[in-house]
C-alpha cells in the first residue's frame, strides 16, 4: 500500500539521520527484502516487519517498547507516531469522515479524523491548519487532545522539516493589554516593548511559549511558539525587529527575526545542533508570514 511504502520511506530516512546504517526494502508487491548492510535494532526490525505485514498493533508495542528502553531513541518515537497514524486511517471512508467534519466543525475528534486525512494524502499544510484553528476555537480538553495529536504530527512530518517549523510558529494580532510597556524590554528607541511568557519545565508536551509585542496600537503582537523543548529567549536587533532564539530540542534550534512594525515574521534560520550544543548544519526554512 502507499501508506505503508511512506512509512518504510520516512523512517529509513529517520534512521540515516540518526546514524542507523541497517536498510530494510521492499519490492513492488511490498515483501520485504534483505540487504547486505548490517541489521536494524531488534525491535525496530521487528516494527518494519510488522508494518509490511499490516500489524499495526504489533509494530506500535515494537516501538513502546523501544521508547521505554531508550526514552531518547527519535527513531522509535517517531515510527511510533507514523504507526499511530496509519492505525487511526485503517477502515476510514474519507468521504464520510470530511462530510461528518464539514458540518461538525466545533467537533474535535471530527477535525482530528480530517487532518489525518490530510497528512496522509500529503496536505500537510492543511493538516497543520486545521489543527491549529481548532485549538484556538477549544475547550481545555480539546485543546490537550490538539496538542497531543499536534505532537505527533511533528514527529510523522518532521521535526526539521520547514512546514512543522512554520506550524510552531503562529504569529497574531491580540487585544493590546494596558500594562504591557510597563513590564516588557523596551526597544532602543523606547517605543516597543517584549516580553515572554515560558511554560513551565513540568508542563506536558508540546510545550507552548507566547512573544508578546506591544506597539503602542491597539493590537499587539503575539507570537506563539508551539512545542519548544526548553526556554525561548528575545533580544531587540534595532528599533523595530526582536530576534527570538527556540530551542525545538536539544538537536533542532530556529532563530525568528520579527518586524514589529510590519507585523511579520522576516526570516526564520534553522539549524542542528550536535552533542554539545554547537550548530552542526543549517536548513532551508524560510518560513515568512504575518498576520
Amino acid at each position: 500500500e502507499p501508506d505503508v511504502r511512506q512509512v518504510f520511506d520516512q523512517l529509513l530516512e529517520l534512521a540515516a539521520q540518526s546514524g542507523v546504517t541497517g536498510t530494510i526494502q521492499s519490492d513492488e508487491t511490498g515483501t520485504a527484502v534483505e540487504s547486505e548492510e548490517p541489521p536494524l535494532p531488534p525491535l525496530h526490525q521487528k516494527a518494519f516487519d510488522a508494518i509490511n505485514e499490516g500489524n499495526y498493533d504489533e509494530a506500535a508495542t515494537a516501538y513502546r517498547t523501544a521508547i521505554a528502553q531508550n526514552p531518547r531513541d527519535q527513531l522509535a518515537v517517531a515510527g511510533l507516531a507514523q504507526v499511530s497514524l496509519l492505525q487511526r486511517l485503517e477502515g476510514l471512508d474519507a468521504p464520510t469522515v470530511r462530510s461528518t467534519a464539514a458540518d461538525a466543525l466545533n467537533d474535535v475528534d471530527a477535525q482530528l479524523a480530517v487532518a489525518d486525512l490530510d497528512l496522509s494524502g500529503g496536505h500537510v499544510d492543511d493538516a497543520f491548519a486545521r489543527l491549529l484553528r481548532v485549538f484556538a476555537q477549544s475547550d481545555a480538553d480539546g485543546k490537550a487532545l490538539v496538542r497531543a495529536r499536534m505532537l505527533e504530527f511533528f514527529e510523522v512530518v518532521g521535526a526539521d522539516d520547514e512546514r512543522t517549523i512554520a506550524a510552531r510558529l503562529q504569529l497574531t494580532a491580540v487585544p493590546r493589554a494596558e500594562t504591557a510597556i510597563t513590564t516588557g524590554e523596551r526597544s532602543p528607541n523606547g517605543a516597543y516593548a517584549f516580553w515572554i511568557e515560558n511554560p513551565s519545565p513540568v508542563q506536558r508536551p508540546p510545550r507552548i511559549a507566547k512573544l508578546l509585542i506591544d506597539r503602542e496600537r491597539e493590537e499587539q503582537l503575539e507570537l506563539r511558539l508551539h512545542g519548544i523543548a526548553a526556554a525561548a529567549s528575545a533580544q531587540w536587533v534595532n528599533e523595530k525587529l526582536v530576534l527570538v532564539r527556540v530551542p525545538w530540542s536539544r538537536h533542532l534550534r530556529s532563530d525568528v527575526l520579527v518586524d514589529v512594525e510590519r507585523a511579520a515574521i522576516l526570516s526564520v534560520d534553522s539549524a542542528r545542533l550536535d552533542e554539545t550544543g554547537r550548530v552542526r548544519d543549517w536548513l532551508d526554512a524560510d518560513c515568512r508570514h504575518q498576520p
